[in-house]
């Protein structure tokens, strides 16, 4: 039965600047009835709707697309290993190559929305892709090497949530990260991609995934030596409180991949690749923007304001006509404000310990530093072990400009997402109404996985694990 056939009747309601709608729209339509085939085709067509919507404004029905082809694909045995005589060579080949690539990207999703894993590696005995020639000389774009180092990498993100034993963790994850970036063939270099390629941004997404790794495991560590300059500027600590060299190395190859990641992003700006909304590009800017606004609290120079700008002018290029990433630009600068206030605090504090006393109301920051010091009270998701080693405080640079004190809520997110900081009604006249997502733009749980700051995840414990200098290609 042709599933797909074109429809009865001139098609209404088509939208120039987007041709794929159409065919989403009648896709839609008939996966209440692809849902119940036990077939690849079923598989494939409900991965295919997840992979058009991640771009589109619809991040939360992408995730349960996404879902729905990881599900069927169990339900079919993909993750398996097959060395009957069931299939053909060529069948065994496809089913792979379509299983890891649904693997890819449904766990890279779920961690950057900080979801749960949906499936353990343990469970998966599907060897990764090969090079079959029958199958490889019929594709116009050959991308085997790109999803087998794709495959690679997401295997190597997966175990960022386990940190149960921290010297394991050291020995284990950074070399690897490093083993497999060097293990990269010329053509997933990105210094080797060019700009006009047809694989260049597969390329780029591949690097940006390889650095929010480096975020991924120091963001812990950054929060601490915040936390300690914080209470000691702050003359809440007496004493300099001293962070492990490993910890501190740790934060430092955060920082140094979060610079990275605006550096790539500067290029593609400059080559004239940097596009409009993609949740991809939209978040990976967004979480090395947040990193990069919180090490300004620890050390402020001319380099930092330049790189803090660029990230800020970067994700309101792409969010240019998307009022839900407009919405996380600003949460992206209430976060700016928020650290702007530390460092005026903390250059104030230097000079007198009474105005911080004088003060009658809680502001954003204020909220925000008592969140900061209860974090080691708080269980994570995932029930990380606890660590409380802390840094000695460095001396900030220059301040930038402060926020008013403002009458705050009491929740986590709240604490960043303060009033003001959602687009009103009049400014979401713009938003395709017709995408199928129920339009978050006054939850900050949606705008803190938009944004990243929900796999940052500040309220998990520092997990103690160890960073070596990175190997930027």
């Amino acid at each position: 039965m042709d599933y797909l056939a074109r429809p009865e009747g001139p098609l209404s309601n088509v939208v120039p600047r987007d041709p794929g709608l159409t065919f989403f729209r009648q896709a839609r339509g008939l996966m209440s009835d692809v849902i119940e085939l036990n077939c690849i085709r079923a598989v494939q067509a409900s991965f295919v709707i997840g992979v058009y919507l991640l771009p589109a404004n619809a991040i939360g029905s992408s995730y349960v697309y996404l879902g729905i082809a990881l599900r069927k694909a169990l339900a079919l045995d993909l993750h398996l290993a097959h060395q009957d005589t069931d299939f053909t060579t060529l069948e065994r080949e496809l089913r792979r190559r379509l299983w890891w690539s649904i693997y890819s990207l449904e766990r890279n999703t779920t961690l950057k929305l900080n979801r749960p894993r949906s499936i353990a590696v343990s469970t998966i005995s599907a060897p990764l892709p090969s090079e079959l020639p029958q199958l490889d000389a019929q594709q116009a774009f050959n991308n085997l090497q790109h999803q087998i180092a794709n495959a690679r990498l997401t295997l190597l993100l997966d175990q960022l949530q386990d940190t149960l034993d921290p010297q394991k963790y050291v020995s284990g994850i950074e070399h690897s990260l490093k083993t497999w970036k060097r293990s990269l063939p010329p053509s997933l270099r990105l210094c080797n991609a060019h700009p006009k390629s047809s694989n260049f941004r597969a390329v780029f997404h591949l690097h940006l995934n390889y650095h929010i790794a480096w975020i991924f495991m120091g963001k812990l560590s950054v929060l601490t030596m915040i936390r300690a300059n914080l209470q000691y500027d702050l003359g809440r600590s007496s004493t300099q409180v001293h962070l492990a060299e490993h910890e501190e190395r740790l934060a430092r190859a955060c920082i140094g991949s979060a610079n990275k990641i605006l550096h790539m992003f500067q290029d593609m700006q400059s080559t004239g690749n940097l596009t409009r909304f993609s949740f991809t590009d939209f978040q990976g800017c967004s979480i090395a923007t947040v990193i990069i606004i919180l090490s300004g609290m620890l050390e402020r120079n001319a380099i930092y304001e330049r790189v803090a700008a660029f990230g800020k002018d970067c994700l309101e290029s792409m969010a240019e006509g998307n009022a839900t990433a407009r919405a996380g630009v600003k949460f992206v600068e209430a976060v700016r404000s928020i650290a702007d206030e530390a460092v005026s605090r903390m250059r104030q504090s230097q000079r007198s310990t009474s105005h911080l006393e004088a003060m009658p109301l809680l502001s954003d920051y204020e909220h925000w530093a008592q969140w900061i010091q209860q974090a080691d009270n708080v269980s994570s998701e995932h029930n990380r072990p606890q660590n409380d080693s802390e840094i000695p405080a460095q001396s900030p640079g220059a301040s930038q400009s402060t926020v008013g004190d403002r009458a705050c809520h009491t929740t986590q997110n709240d604490l960043i997402l303060g009033p003001g900081t959602i687009p009103t009604e009049e400014e979401l006249i713009g938003l395709n109404i017709d995408c199928p997502i129920t339009v978050q733009r006054d939850d900050p749980t949606f705008l803190m996985g938009l944004t990243g700051l929900d796999m940052l995840d500040f309220g998990s414990q520092d997990s103690g694990f160890d960073a070596f200098e990175l190997d930027f290609c």
